[in-house]
């Protein structure tokens, strides 16, 4: 299995900072939301097996229903970045 890494930034930093590592990430949300997200990642793992995700993919830009929301997912493209677990 490769290894994962989580990436995010603080409420109200959009572009102004570096991401932070993160330990552990925690989600607070609906089951509707959770089955979204759940959409989300098995979207993005389809197209990452197919060299079909070029470098990252919004939750926001799958769902639209998310950009109602103040907080976004983003799933990165190892590859493009160069980070191999």
């Amino acid at each position: 299995m490769r290894k994962f890494e989580m990436f995010g930034r603080q409420m109200g930093m959009k572009g102004e900072s570096q991401p932070l590592e993160l330990h552990e990430v925690s989600f607070a949300a609906s089951h509707d939301v959770l089955r979204r997200l759940a959409r989300f990642f098995d979207h993005c793992a389809t197209q990452l097996e197919a060299r079909k995700l070029a470098d990252h993919a919004h939750f926001s830009d799958f769902d639209t229903a998310n950009r109602k929301m103040s907080v976004e997912v983003v799933v990165v493209n190892p590859d493009a970045y160069g980070k191999r677990g």
